[in-house]
Protein backbone atom coordinates (compact mmCIF):
# COMPACT_ATOMS: atom_id res chain seq x y z
CA UNK A 1 0.00 0.00 0.00
CA UNK A 2 2.89 2.01 0.79
CA UNK A 3 4.49 1.36 -2.70
CA UNK A 4 0.75 2.56 -4.12
CA UNK A 5 0.47 5.54 -2.65
CA UNK A 6 4.34 6.88 -2.93
CA UNK A 7 4.39 5.90 -6.75
CA UNK A 8 1.14 7.82 -7.41
CA UNK A 9 2.55 11.24 -6.11
CA UNK A 10 5.93 10.63 -8.03
CA UNK A 11 3.75 9.28 -10.94
CA UNK A 12 2.45 12.62 -10.84
CA UNK A 13 5.59 15.39 -10.27
CA UNK A 14 7.28 13.44 -13.11
CA UNK A 15 8.39 15.08 -16.56
CA UNK A 16 5.69 15.54 -18.90
CA UNK A 17 5.94 13.55 -21.83
CA UNK A 18 3.06 14.28 -25.07
CA UNK A 19 1.50 10.71 -26.20
CA UNK A 20 2.61 9.49 -29.35
CA UNK A 21 -0.07 10.22 -32.19
CA UNK A 22 -1.11 6.75 -33.86
CA UNK A 23 -0.17 8.65 -36.89
CA UNK A 24 3.58 8.82 -36.08
CA UNK A 25 3.73 4.89 -36.48
CA UNK A 26 2.84 4.72 -40.07
CA UNK A 27 6.38 4.92 -40.93
CA UNK A 28 7.96 2.78 -37.99
CA UNK A 29 10.38 0.33 -39.33
CA UNK A 30 9.22 -2.25 -36.77
CA UNK A 31 12.44 -4.82 -36.91
CA UNK A 32 14.69 -1.80 -35.68
CA UNK A 33 11.82 0.51 -33.19
CA UNK A 34 12.74 1.10 -30.03
CA UNK A 35 9.85 2.31 -27.74
CA UNK A 36 10.84 5.19 -25.35
CA UNK A 37 7.92 4.67 -21.96
CA UNK A 38 6.59 7.44 -20.72
CA UNK A 39 9.12 8.86 -17.84
CA UNK A 40 6.06 8.49 -15.04
CA UNK A 41 5.58 4.74 -15.47
CA UNK A 42 6.65 2.95 -12.35
CA UNK A 43 6.33 -0.82 -11.85
CA UNK A 44 6.25 -3.10 -9.05
CA UNK A 45 5.54 -7.08 -8.99
CA UNK A 46 2.19 -7.62 -7.31
CA UNK A 47 1.65 -11.00 -5.76
CA UNK A 48 -1.20 -9.55 -3.78
CA UNK A 49 -4.59 -7.77 -3.79
CA UNK A 50 -2.81 -4.77 -2.31
CA UNK A 51 -4.05 -2.49 -5.48
CA UNK A 52 -7.86 -3.47 -4.93
CA UNK A 53 -7.37 -2.85 -0.89
CA UNK A 54 -5.96 0.61 -2.03
CA UNK A 55 -8.76 1.50 -4.26
CA UNK A 56 -11.36 0.09 -1.48
CA UNK A 57 -10.03 2.59 0.97
CA UNK A 58 -9.53 4.94 -1.36
CA UNK A 59 -13.40 5.21 -2.51
CA UNK A 60 -14.74 4.52 1.06
CA UNK A 61 -16.33 1.31 -0.24
CA UNK A 62 -15.41 -2.41 1.76
CA UNK A 63 -12.13 -3.51 2.18
CA UNK A 64 -11.35 -6.30 0.87
CA UNK A 65 -9.53 -9.14 2.84
CA UNK A 66 -5.64 -9.44 2.01
CA UNK A 67 -4.92 -11.98 -0.47
CA UNK A 68 -2.81 -13.75 -2.90
CA UNK A 69 -2.72 -13.29 -6.51
CA UNK A 70 -3.67 -16.92 -8.35
CA UNK A 71 -0.98 -15.95 -10.77
CA UNK A 72 1.78 -13.28 -9.88
CA UNK A 73 1.56 -9.94 -12.01
CA UNK A 74 2.30 -6.34 -11.51
CA UNK A 75 1.23 -3.05 -10.56
CA UNK A 76 1.99 -0.10 -13.21
CA UNK A 77 1.09 3.78 -12.42
CA UNK A 78 1.42 6.75 -14.69
CA UNK A 79 0.02 9.95 -14.93
CA UNK A 80 -2.13 11.17 -17.82
CA UNK A 81 -3.28 14.83 -18.20
CA UNK A 82 -3.11 15.72 -14.10
CA UNK A 83 -4.38 12.48 -13.32
CA UNK A 84 -2.09 9.46 -11.78
CA UNK A 85 -3.74 5.83 -12.71
CA UNK A 86 -2.72 2.52 -10.58
CA UNK A 87 -3.92 -0.65 -12.64
CA UNK A 88 -2.80 -4.43 -12.28
CA UNK A 89 -1.47 -6.26 -15.19
CA UNK A 90 -0.77 -9.95 -15.82
CA UNK A 91 2.54 -11.40 -15.73
CA UNK A 92 2.50 -11.36 -19.34
CA UNK A 93 2.23 -7.29 -19.44
CA UNK A 94 4.27 -6.97 -16.87
CA UNK A 95 7.83 -9.10 -18.00
CA UNK A 96 6.93 -7.24 -21.36
CA UNK A 97 7.13 -3.68 -19.60
CA UNK A 98 10.07 -5.16 -17.94
CA UNK A 99 11.57 -5.79 -21.35
CA UNK A 100 11.21 -2.77 -23.30
CA UNK A 101 12.01 -0.51 -20.24
CA UNK A 102 15.22 -2.38 -20.15
CA UNK A 103 16.01 -2.45 -23.83
CA UNK A 104 12.86 -0.46 -26.06
CA UNK A 105 13.20 -2.83 -28.62
CA UNK A 106 9.70 -4.24 -30.32
CA UNK A 107 11.35 -6.86 -32.19
CA UNK A 108 13.04 -8.16 -28.98
CA UNK A 109 9.53 -8.03 -27.06
CA UNK A 110 7.88 -9.62 -30.08
CA UNK A 111 10.78 -12.28 -30.32
CA UNK A 112 10.35 -13.13 -26.16
CA UNK A 113 6.72 -13.14 -26.57
CA UNK A 114 6.49 -15.59 -29.66
CA UNK A 115 8.93 -18.04 -27.52
CA UNK A 116 6.73 -17.75 -24.35
CA UNK A 117 3.15 -17.99 -26.45
CA UNK A 118 3.89 -19.24 -29.98
CA UNK A 119 3.66 -17.33 -33.37
CA UNK A 120 0.86 -16.67 -34.02
CA UNK A 121 -0.14 -16.15 -30.76
CA UNK A 122 2.71 -13.91 -29.56
CA UNK A 123 2.63 -11.65 -32.38
CA UNK A 124 -1.06 -10.97 -31.22
CA UNK A 125 -0.04 -10.30 -28.27
CA UNK A 126 2.98 -7.69 -28.87
CA UNK A 127 0.04 -6.04 -31.36
CA UNK A 128 -2.00 -5.81 -28.29
CA UNK A 129 0.14 -4.77 -25.91
CA UNK A 130 1.30 -2.11 -28.33
CA UNK A 131 -2.40 -0.92 -28.73
CA UNK A 132 -2.88 -0.76 -24.67
CA UNK A 133 -0.14 1.08 -24.04
CA UNK A 134 -0.68 3.69 -26.69
CA UNK A 135 -4.20 3.84 -25.25
CA UNK A 136 -3.36 4.48 -21.85
CA UNK A 137 -0.63 6.84 -23.32
CA UNK A 138 2.56 4.71 -21.84
CA UNK A 139 4.17 5.30 -25.19
CA UNK A 140 6.36 8.67 -25.02
CA UNK A 141 7.96 8.05 -28.08
CA UNK A 142 9.32 5.26 -31.23
CA UNK A 143 12.34 5.77 -32.34
CA UNK A 144 13.50 4.46 -35.76
CA UNK A 145 17.58 3.50 -34.92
Amino acid sequence: LTWIENALSVAFVAPDAKPLPVDALATVNWDSARLRMAPSLLRRSATTNADSIWTALVEGEAVPEGDMLPEAGGLIVWRRGFTSYLQRVDAIEYEALLQVQQDGSFAALCDRLVARLGDAEGIDKAGALLAAWLNRELIADVEDI
